[in-house]
């Protein structure tokens, strides 16, 4: 059978190929900010053993509004008429791929558009940041202070057997809340009762970001940010132990401090080691980014390291670190990173108004089967940890963050049920959680 191109043209937007989907970054000619373009592509579909609807990718142009400054812009993109369906009315402006087939909004004239010339592809690049998820298995932090027992996979099995009454109050919440006007709360917050065998009763607090979406996976989403009547992170994270022992605890206190301090600074003269491939340095390097705050951290490495990582970077994907940076979807991590020489101190610390922690010892920000001396202390003194720890490296002491937010509290107490004494400030959370 043969299909004229009108005749294809009717059934394009079955053929779509949702895989074949091609992701660009667009920079506005006017304000060099960036627009994300998703461009659909067909595939031939059989509709029966003789007849085979062949593909049909036509390239044109589509009328794209900047929203930063509001002007007009034209793409050459593929088939610029199945874009329309991804536009209501109001935003879309017009397309066309030839002198029979195109629709441009009144008044506007293709000619007097300016062409965008510069533009990304997204071939499934590396992500820089991911989404992060918290351990509860193997390298725990938290001990009962009575017997020894670590209590992590104790807390893991308490949030499965609970994980519905709070997805199901967590679902009833976002439906009053969407249903009603006002700020939401900036996290959610579940304080669960822990019973060691030797009969010692914890608290252990986890927290996840909240969003309005009531599709919860608590098992992977809640992490732990402490354990109270625990023995003293001073008397665990002590001694020599490997570098991938030490790299996976400092994971789980990028969880902790991310929620509970201001600041976060990782100092460390390297970031893996030299004979890591090109995958293994950038697999180091994002595996860190995951768990940092992008607002609150600041790594400290030589200055070779951040060409390293880019040079890496560049080896393991099709599109160069210099693209990223230059269409500003580079990682933060990287572009906010301080550079220095002349040190080669190691520590990982945490700073809040009246709270400061560090991890320190022998060991690069690398993992690895050799060991390390690291420990642990806490500090009530900020001047003090300021001139011992920062100023020598001129790194500054931050200002105490706003912390008039709140936070959806679910507590065992209460059976985990929501009520209107469940918006606890954010202070009065800190608080609790570090058992003030």
């Amino acid at each position: 059978m043969v299909f004229d191109k009108d005749m294809l043209r009717g059934f394009k937007f079955n053929l779509i190929d949702s895989e074949k989907t091609i992701h660009k970054v667009i920079k506005c000619p006017y304000c060099s900010s960036n627009l994300n373009i998703y461009e659909p592509i067909t595939s031939p579909c059989s509709i029966s053993r003789e007849i085979i609807i062949p593909e049909i990718n036509e390239i044109g142009y589509w009328v794209e509004k900047c929203k930063q400054c509001h002007k007009l812009l034209k793409l050459k993109v593929h088939n610029p008429d199945l874009l329309k369906n991804s536009y209501g009315n109001g935003d879309f402006y017009g397309f066309f791929i030839d002198e029979d087939y195109f629709e441009l909004k009144n008044g506007i004239v293709l000619n007097e558009i300016e062409e965008v010339q510069e533009e990304l592809v997204d071939k499934k690049i590396f992500k820089l940041e991911d989404v992060k998820n918290y351990n509860y298995n193997d390298f725990s932090l938290y001990f009962c202070n009575s017997c020894n027992l670590e209590l992590e996979s104790k807390i893991l099995r308490k949030i499965k057997d609970n994980k519905s009454i709070i997805c199901k109050e967590y679902y009833n919440y976002v439906n009053w809340s969407l249903a009603n006007s006002g700020s939401s709360p900036e996290n959610i917050i579940v304080k669960l009762n822990i019973k060691c065998d030797c009969g010692n009763i914890s608290n252990a607090y986890a927290y996840e970001r909240y969003t309005e979406n009531v599709n919860l996976d608590l098992e992977d989403s809640l992490l732990l940010v402490n354990v109270t009547k625990t023995l003293p992170l001073d008397k665990v994270i002590l001694g020599v132990f490997t570098k991938t022992n030490i790299m996976n605890w400092l994971y789980k206190l990028l969880i902790r401090w991310g929620l509970l301090f201001d600041k976060i600074y990782l100092v460390s003269p390297f970031v893996g080691h030299q004979f890591l491939k090109s995958n293994q340095a950038v697999e180091t390097w994002t595996k860190i980014f995951k768990f940092l705050d992008p607002n609150k951290s600041t790594i400290v490495v030589k200055k070779a390291q951040l060409n390293n990582f880019k040079k890496a970077f560049d080896e393991t994907n099709e599109i160069k670190y210099q693209d990223l940076e230059k269409f500003n979807i580079s990682s933060k991590f990287i572009n906010e990173s301080k550079s220095k020489n002349n040190f080669h101190a190691k520590f990982f610390c945490a700073i809040k108004n009246g709270r400061c922690e560090v991890m320190s010892g022998s060991s690069n920000l690398v993992e690895g089967p050799s060991y390390e001396v690291i420990n642990f202390n806490t500090f009530y003194d900020n001047k003090f940890f300021y001139m011992k720890y920062l100023k020598p490296l001129e790194l500054d002491i931050p200002v105490s963050s706003n912390m008039n937010g709140y936070s959806l509290f679910f507590d065992e107490d209460k059976g985990f049920k929501i009520n209107h004494n469940s918006e606890i400030n954010n202070q009065e959370c800190l608080d609790m959680i570090f058992g003030y």
